[in-house]
């Protein structure tokens, strides 16, 4: 056999060293042609950004109207009905009217969520939500989540300027040290968060309370309530009194939004008759919605101690249709809701759904519509973007690896799809040209790496060609990189053309000829 003029470094090493040098250049190749595609998004392709925002409003009527945003000026806003006609110019001149409250505020009420099938996909880090009481000093209060399960959490209290601390708040009320655990409160296992809290204020997420919203008008005066889910109980939270009040109880409680409905007013709150936006509590159950019309009424107390009050709400059953979907609720009626959700589809874009429901569970009426920004994303669809993809990381290893291992697996942890073979064709349904792309470009590469190898006279032919689909074109060029290094003579012998790299003929196994003298040579 033909020997090798130097020790052959081992396979898996090459390999090794090969294999690091192709995801350096398949990172650089992305990097440069995700650049590049933004560029010209930016500039030739620029018309794009032309497409208005648009986002559903609902009067203070109940009427659902598009309210629509320029894409060069975002303050430049017209509206329209629903099937496209605009509407009138009075009813343009009072949702123009920013010194009055003429929409309705919906509540986003999420639904049930599942624990994970396997593991829990992000680290447990816990998180709070932060409030201000509004008080002369004020104090920040914090709602602190431990990590792990149930999640359990109590309020904290911090003076705003000093920092200094104020005290604890948990089941039981105000402490000034922390609370013990069984004064904690505590999710519930089939709520749609880690712990449901809202506030007409807006709670701040793992970010310090506001500092600086000043209240200036009765409307305002609640600011400083937290209503909060705590397992089977909902709590009202005063964090001015700093007291703790349990107003209704049922089990499954959900999720919890604050809402907004149309009340009419008087002369004597108002200088003119006409209708205001009233704030009011609205929680999910299992199967139902209950909208709470006096949860901003101040709670009693007995001797002292917080009151334990059961307040009234409406009750609106959920159809089994909605609910496993989260839900936009609007109260549009004493007994009516206006719920809005979105769908996906993999064909026409995201389709936007309202739906009116009747306490009794009935949709009395139903929609469906798209916005401007939705409609405008159907030109570049899922197949079209994952041959983007496929061009910018033509790895067909990565692409296994993510297409039949990590995202099916994901998927079943999150129950977005019943089965493996379920997620798997939901993915490839969206992939599949980007796939077939990737995976003749590893084709052709190890087409290439095979020619080389026969050129070149070198062995394992069958692990190179692997290694070279498997990481598609940085594998090629890597493999070139690796093993350009022998240079091609015709043999004396034979007259093949072999590579020098070695004392013998790769073709005809017969010693290459040694070298003429030429009186520069030192011998030892």
């Amino acid at each position: 056999m033909a020997q090798q003029l130097h020790q052959p470094v081992g396979l898996v090493r090459r390999i090794a060293a090969a294999t690091i040098v192709a995801s350096g250049l398949a990172l650089a190749w992305a990097f440069v042609l995700v650049w590049v595609i933004n560029t010209l998004e930016q500039t030739v392709f620029s018309v794009v950004r032309t497409v208005p925002y648009e986002a559903l409003t609902v009067t203070l009527q109940g009427m659902p109207v598009i309210e629509s945003h320029a894409a060069e000026n975002y303050q430049e806003i017209t509206y329209r009905h629903l099937d496209g006609r605009p509407l009138a110019a009075e009813l343009i001149a009072e949702l123009s009217d920013n010194s009055k409250l003429r929409t309705l505020q919906s509540a986003n009420l999420s639904a049930p969520s599942l624990p994970p099938r396997f593991f829990s996909a992000l680290p447990d880090w816990g998180q709070s939500w932060g409030a201000s009481d509004f008080n002369k000093p004020r104090t920040s209060w914090y709602l602190i989540r431990e990590s792990g399960q149930p999640k359990s959490a109590y309020f904290v209290g911090y003076d705003q300027f000093s920092n200094r601390l104020v005290g604890y708040l948990g089941r039981k009320g105000f402490r000034p040290s922390l609370p013990p655990r069984d004064e904690w409160f505590h999710s519930n296992p089939q709520g749609a968060g880690d712990l449901s809290a809202a506030s007409i204020q807006g709670l701040t997420h793992n970010a310090p309370a506001d500092w600086y919203r000043v209240v200036n008008s009765a409307a305002e005066s609640n600011l400083w309530l937290i209503f909060l889910l705590d397992e089977d109980r909902l709590l009202k939270v005063d964090l001015r009194a700093r007291e703790v009040h349990e107003i209704y109880r049922s089990p499954g409680l959900i999720s919890i939004g604050i809402l907004t409905d149309a009340t009419s007013t008087s002369s004597h709150d108002r200088e003119e008759v006409g209708l205001v936006a009233k704030h009011r509590v609205a929680v999910r159950t299992l199967d139902r919605l209950l909208i709470f019309h006096d949860a901003f009424q101040p709670t009693p107390d007995q001797d002292g101690t917080p009151a334990t009050v059961a307040l009234p709400a409406d009750e609106f059953l959920l159809p089994e249709a909605l609910r496993e979907k989260s839900l936009y609720t609007y109260a549009t009626g004493d007994d009516e809701l206006l719920l809005h959700w979105s769908e996906q589809d993999h064909q026409a874009g995201e389709r936007q759904h309202l739906a009116w429901l009747s306490p009794h569970g009935q949709l009395t009426r139903e929609e469906s519509f798209q916005f401007a920004q939705n409609i405008a994303r159907r030109g570049r669809n899922e197949p079209f973007d994952s041959v983007l993809i496929g061009v910018a990381l033509p790895v067909p290893l990565g692409w296994g690896s993510v297409i039949g291992i990590l995202s099916p697996v994901f998927m079943l942890n999150g129950r977005s799809e019943p089965t493996y073979a379920a997620a798997v064709s939901s993915l490839l349904a969206q992939a599949w040209p980007g796939a077939i792309v990737v995976a003749l470009t590893g084709i052709i590469s190890a087409i290439m790496v095979a020619r080389w190898q026969r050129k070149y006279f070198r062995r394992h032919t069958g692990a190179w060609c692997t290694f070279a689909f498997l990481l598609g074109p940085a594998g090629l060029l890597a493999y070139r990189l690796e093993m350009n290094r022998a240079r091609l003579e015709e043999c004396g012998e034979c007259h093949e053309i072999v590579p020098r790299d070695r004392d013998a003929c790769a073709a005809c196994e017969k010693p290459f000829a040694t070298p003429a003298l030429v009186g520069t040579e030192i011998f030892a």
